[in-house]
């Protein structure tokens, strides 16, 4: 799990994937299976830190979609993988008096949703 391996890794990896140019869906799907490739889960790196208590891990992702009328950036934490989007466009960012509210990354919940009803 050392950061260059991962880099090659995903550098290979991306080089073989099979995205359609300009296929937003279709790059959005292969960055996450990029992600999931590289994705460190708690006690999978030895310990080596004096505290224990905080293990190498990977606590978030992010994809970015630049282009074709787009500015999103999309995050996910690591205990709620469903990914956030922001749309960069529909925000004000040349207004200097433009306020904007914190958004927090690690929300407390694993997003997990339940379909039951629609399975009836």
């Amino acid at each position: 799990y050392s950061p260059p391996s991962r880099f090659v890794k995903t550098f290979m990896l991306k080089a073989q994937s099979q995205a359609m140019d300009g296929v937003v869906d279709d790059g959005i799907s292969i960055a996450t299976g990029l992600i999931n490739t590289v994705h460190i889960v708690k006690g999978a790196v030895p310990d080596e830190t004096p505290d224990p208590s905080k293990p190498e891990f990977t606590q978030w992702a992010t994809i970015r979609v630049v282009g074709e009328g787009k500015r999103d950036f999309m995050w996910r934490s690591y205990d709620n993988m469903q990914w956030k989007r922001l749309d960069l466009t529909s925000m004000d960012l040349a207004n200097p008096e433009a306020k904007f509210e914190s958004i927090l990354v690690f929300d407390g919940t694993h997003g997990i949703m339940d379909v039951a009803m629609q399975a009836m």
